[in-house]
């Protein structure tokens, strides 16, 4: 009997990096599409995200955060905050989460996680995309002056699907101390928490950190 579950569960999780490598390439495929006309507007979407109560994460430990420094970011953060004013939290964090996929393409190469570099580069694995985004998300809760009610931290944990460890399973770097990002509400504690190289790959804007 145990046997089959682990079975069934081993199943459950190829189908699930099958998915995972198939969008990978559409969403890849839209990318360049993206890029290639510099002038579209990024368009979020503003339906209330879905989470996936079958993925969450539990965290390990946090990573120090880096603040923007890249003055071209941060007139498109600007820009898009002054067409945006009555834009609330999650429709920031989505806007924050598709700059980060246009700006990046994932690599399991090693790599830098150095803001500057992989904005240059445009490579990053799960670190740089966090790294990232964290510091768009922080620089537009500071313009939107938001950054006394909301933070967003960078942590590293594991991943776990339907229960299961993922990364007890897989030698894969994409499953190994991965790393995402919580918008911590610091009032309420009604946290949001986001993986941006998930993203990426399947458009989920949100997923659920186990407590």
């Amino acid at each position: 009997m145990l046997y089959l579950k682990n079975k069934y569960l081993l199943l459950l999780l190829n189908i699930f990096i099958l998915i995972l490598f198939s969008c990978s390439e559409d969403n890849k495929a839209d990318k360049n599409k993206q890029k290639d006309n510099k002038n579209s507007e990024i368009k979020t979407n503003d339906e209330s995200p879905i989470k996936y109560p079958l993925l969450s994460y539990s965290i390990i430990k946090t990573r120090k955060t880096d603040k923007l420094k890249n003055d071209s970011l941060k007139t498109i953060i600007d820009i898009w905050l002054d067409q945006n004013k009555d834009a609330e939290i999650n429709e920031i964090i989505d806007f924050n989460l598709e700059q980060t996929k246009n700006i990046l393409n994932f690599t399991f190469d090693k790599c830098s996680s150095d803001p500057p570099t992989i904005i240059k580069t445009g490579k990053a694995n799960c670190i740089g995309y966090s790294t990232l985004f964290n510091s768009l998300m922080n620089y537009s809760l500071s313009r939107k002056k938001l950054n006394n009610k909301y933070e967003c931290s960078h942590y590293v944990g594991k991943i776990f699907y339907a229960g299961q460890n993922i990364n007890s399973l897989f030698n894969d770097p994409f499953f190994k101390d991965h790393d995402f990002n919580v918008i911590k509400n610091i009032k309420n504690k009604n946290n949001i928490a986001v993986d941006p190289s998930l993203y990426e790959y399947l458009g989920i804007k949100r997923v659920t950190v186990k407590k």
